[in-house]
């Protein structure tokens, strides 16, 4: 039996040399230390918008936070979501981008007591002069002047498709009570990245907020073509609106879409399912869930607390699941299902093999102690794609 006097890292020998599992747990307890709940990566719909914003409703829900911040927070969160979407890069344009530099992000996170959403997406670099001067603009002016700014403009412009003339960037000052933080990032000569920061509520006294951490989390992510990293407490209810909007991410053809998809449902089930609390009154399981995108193929990445007396089974039975060939495996899967003997799902580890056999590929893992009850457990899977697909 280990204990966490002598109990070491574990890892299966095939990933000896692979940091990516210790970066899934250097990534969760950055993003829990910044209570980071979620980064998504990748183009933007209507519907993945509205599955967003349930997101955000849950986890204030579950933190029963004041009713009038939950509406400011909503209403910047829809503002900054439209935003996006009227002018995320056209499909044209994404054509003269690197493939890493075409997908707009957006980041939630509640430190201090205070909500902060940053939005990136790419523009013209010829608009940054009139945009920068806009937003010097909206940040020196009081409340009353900013409400008359607005009404100035919303009578003054030509609304279209892509929206007022800033009416937007207004808008989230005007709801935020708080000055707008911005960067531009240069992509090419032609292209720059643009970060906003939005602060809600503004405090009773001016404090300076940093978004150079989100920042930093984004340029790793974007560095390693992470498409999604979702981080705090997973349960059921959540789980399907995560998967909602996995489903809405370019993995190419529908067969391999599938098969992705099928794989994630199997990995976030196994967090909740089997996953540990810290706390008994938490509501799901902390835990962290990303998707990677790397030549030939996609590589899934979880992350959750498991009870330290559970790892010597787990890594015995995914070391012997690996150890099969893939006719052994389908063996071995329908011998566990036919075992009546087995009471519980967990026990027959159906899910392990499953994902073993769906992806081809041998699960590779890293168990890190972190207190004297639970330990921390990484799993990666990877999807490779068929030869000549997209």
């Amino acid at each position: 039996m280990r204990t966490m006097k002598n109990m070491q890292y574990i890892q299966n020998e095939q990933i000896a040399t692979d940091e990516s599992l210790q970066y899934c747990m250097q990534l969760f307890d950055s993003m829990s230390k910044n209570n980071l709940w979620y980064i998504y990566r990748g183009r933007f719909t209507q519907k993945i918008s509205d599955t967003i914003i349930t997101i955000a409703e849950q986890n204030m829900h579950s933190t029963q936070e004041q009713t009038q911040i939950r509406k400011r927070v909503f209403a910047i969160l829809v503002e900054c979501l439209q935003n996006i979407l009227r002018h995320q890069a056209a499909v044209e344009t994404q054509d003269l981008l690197p493939a890493t530099e075409r997908l707009e992000m957006l980041a939630i996170q509640k430190k201090d007591g205070f909500y902060q959403i940053t939005s990136g997406n790419v523009i013209e670099t010829s608009l940054v002069p009139s945009l920068q001067e806009l937003l010097e603009k909206i940040n020196s002016l009081d409340r009353d002047a900013l409400k008359e700014f607005y009404l100035d403009v919303l009578n003054s412009s030509t609304v279209s498709d892509k929206g007022g003339a800033g009416l937007g960037l207004i808008d989230i000052a005007r709801k935020s009570h708080s000055e707008l933080l911005y960067d531009f990032k240069p992509i090419s000569e032609r292209f720059s990245y643009f970060y906003l920061h939005t602060t809600i509520p503004h405090p009773v006294e001016t404090v300076a907020f940093d978004f150079k951490t989100i920042q930093g989390v984004h340029e790793i992510v974007h560095a390693r073509n992470i498409m999604l990293v979702y981080s705090g407490k997973l349960h059921q209810e959540n789980l399907m609106n995560l998967l909602s909007i996995t489903n809405g991410l370019h993995y190419g053809e529908y067969d391999m879409k599938k098969k992705v998809f099928n794989i994630m449902v199997e990995m976030l089930q196994n967090i909740v399912k089997h996953g540990a609390k810290l706390h008994e009154e938490d509501k799901g399981n902390p835990a962290i869930f990303y998707v990677q995108s790397v030549p030939g193929a996609f590589i899934l990445c979880s992350g959750n607390y498991i009870h330290t007396q559970c790892v010597e089974k787990l890594t015995t039975g995914i070391d012997y699941v690996n150890s099969l060939t893939s006719e052994q495996l389908n063996e071995y899967y329908i011998a566990q299902l036919l075992n009546f003997e087995i009471d519980t799902h967990k026990e027959s580890g159906l899910g392990i093999i499953d994902l073993c056999i769906k992806s081809s590929n041998k699960i590779k893992y890293y168990v890190a102690p972190s207190t004297q009850e639970v330990s921390f457990f990484t799993m990666q899977v990877t999807v490779n794609i068929p030869f000549g697909k997209k």
